[in-house]
This record gives structure tokens, C-alpha cells and sequence, in this order.
């Protein structure tokens, strides 16, 4: 079983939920994680439910393919920010149809399958001095 802890804010935790959401789907895991304001981030992602042994991961950086080549059985939570590329450069399709069906109404003439989009929100900066 997958379990994904939140922390921060909503940014941080789309990437919680795509990493979540990716381990569990790769390794036919149940995903414990609350959905986000998203409506495929809605959909029950059924798998095995292992209780034990506990594999926390709340570091930034590890080599993701063998974290999935470990076959063994136990719990996983997340419980980090994971905010690095070559997590997400393996199933970005996928990240695209979970978190589909929400670009402005005004922003839907020049955005294309294959673009980044940043949004920076300036009161973390100026307000939060963040």
C-alpha cells in the first residue's frame, strides 16, 4: 500500500500525489491519499493493502527505477517533497489525465500538449518572504 502524507500546500502536494499515484499503479498498490481539486484525483486506485513493514521515503532524491525493481512487500509512505524531473519525466502522459480538465478558460488558445506551465504565486515571495 501507497500512503501519501501531505505537506505544504496544494503545489507541493500535486507532486506527492503524481509520485504516489505513479508507485502505486506501478507496483499494484492501493493508494491511501486524499484527492486533490482534481476530479481523476477522485478515482479509488485499487492494489494490495501490505501493512508492514513501513519504507518511509521523505527524501528528495533516490534512483526511482530500482525503488521499483524491490519487489518486496511492505508500506510505503511518502512523507516528503519530491519535487524532481526525473521522477515525473517517466509518466507525464499520465500526470497530464490526472490532473486534466482544469486550464482556464482564458489560457485554452495558446497551450499546447507538450508545454510547462509555472504559475508563481507572488505572495509566497512577497508577502511570506519565502
Amino acid at each position: 500500500m501507497v500512503v501519501v502524507n501531505y505537506i505544504g500546500r496544494l503545489g507541493n502536494n500535486l507532486f506527492q500525489y503524481a509520485l504516489g499515484r505513479y508507485i502505486a499503479e506501478e507496483m499494484d498498490y492501493a493508494l491511501v491519499a486524499n484527492p486533490l481539486p482534481f476530479p481523476p484525483t477522485f478515482e479509488r486506485v485499487s492494489g494490495r493493502s501490505v501493512q508492514g513493514p513501513v519504507q518511509k521515503l521523505g527524501k528528495q532524491l533516490m534512483d526511482i527505477q530500482s525503488f521499483l525493481d524491490d519487489k518486496s512487500d511492505r508500506l510505503i509512505l511518502l512523507d516528503g517533497f519530491f519535487q524532481y524531473f526525473q521522477y515525473y519525466s517517466l509518466f507525464l502522459d499520465r500526470i497530464r489525465k490526472w490532473y486534466s480538465g482544469t486550464v482556464p478558460p482564458c489560457a485554452t488558445g495558446g497551450i499546447h500538449s507538450d508545454d510547462l506551465l509555472v504559475y508563481v504565486r507572488l505572495s509566497d515571495y512577497c508577502r511570506h518572504g519565502w
